[in-house]
């Protein structure tokens, strides 16, 4: 009887012991899947923090990593379609900030900064054409067919001049009728050739147009300078140049 019991509280203590055993067994099974959890979490959320720093940045260029979670994989993907549109409305502000509203050429502040670029370039070898143009007696436009035609006027030049320039080149209005142009690697024997076809180009443009054609095409005043790194101290060099060129060509 005794060996009996003594037998069934062995079995008992075996019994015991083996389901603490696999109780220990579950538990770091548990424990590091949990753990594993944690690191997985932990690094999509390194993946998402970093998209998002990136993002404030402007430096998110290369496309984000995938998410692991389906919630992380969405996130990612908003963060991704939140860059795409701040970038459009980055690139719609410069265009704003550097055009000018009626011409779509660039403005005063964008050609300024083109300059000082040209100048540099010069300062290296590449020939530099800088044109400072305006609309010969542009007031009887406004005076006879109204301020808006006038105003159709200057985009009509404006769409000369976008088609006339190369990509290299740069077209900007300065002010009312005051337009420039920059043109890298223009010769110096052909500018009063190219000037010429922009007179045709204009002249063509204005006796098809329904607002204009009422009216004698107006002509092209224009100064040109081209850029000598030997002796101009800047840019400002070749620009009041440019001026004189304009200012004889109008009392011409």
């Amino acid at each position: 009887m005794n060996e009996a019991v003594v037998t069934s509280g062995s079995t008992l203590s075996a019994l015991n012991l083996a389901t603490l055993m696999a109780a220990l067994v579950i538990m770091v099974v548990v424990v590091f899947y949990a753990m594993a959890a944690v690191r997985s979490v932990k690094n999509e959320f390194a993946k998402v923090k970093d998209a998002l720093g990136r993002v404030a940045n402007g430096t998110l260029k290369d496309p984000l990593p995938e998410g692991s979670f389906k919630e992380s994989a969405e996130l990612l993907a908003y963060i991704s379609r939140l860059a795409e549109n701040l970038q459009r409305q980055r690139e719609a502000i410069t265009i704003l900030a550097f055009s000018d509203h009626l011409t779509n050429l660039a403005n005063r502040m964008r050609f300024e900064d083109e300059l000082v670029r040209g100048y540099n370039f010069a300062k290296r070898g590449l020939s530099i054409c800088v044109v400072r143009l305006n609309v010969h007696k542009f007031a009887e436009v406004n005076d006879t067919l109204g301020r808006d035609a006038g105003d159709h006027a200057l985009k009509v030049l404006g769409n000369t001049l976008r088609q006339a320039i190369r990509k290299t080149d740069v077209a900007a209005r300065l002010s009312d009728d005051d337009f420039a142009l920059i043109l890298p690697s223009m010769d110096t024997s052909k500018i009063d050739g190219w000037l010429n076809q922009l007179q045709e180009r204009f002249t063509t443009a204005q006796r098809s147009d329904e607002q204009l054609k009422a009216l004698e095409p107006r002509t092209l005043k224009t100064g040109t300078s081209f850029i000598n790194p030997e002796s101009d101290r800047d840019f400002h060099d070749v620009w009041e140049r440019a001026n004189k060129a304009l200012d004889a060509a109008r009392a011409a």
